[in-house]
């Protein structure tokens, strides 16, 4: 699961959401919607 991918990457980077967020021009609430499972990016989106 997506979800569960990213929340290991930001657990081996040793960085929090809004670290992670800031890091990549992102909104904080976007980046916890994806950790928390609630956003899935999708296939072939705009940011693959």
């Amino acid at each position: 699961m997506f979800s569960e991918r990213l929340n290991r990457i930001l657990t081996l980077l040793d960085v929090t959401s809004g670290d992670f967020a800031r890091f990549t021009g992102c909104d904080k609430s976007y980046i916890s919607r994806m950790t928390s499972g609630a956003r899935v990016p999708k296939k072939g989106g705009a940011g693959a």
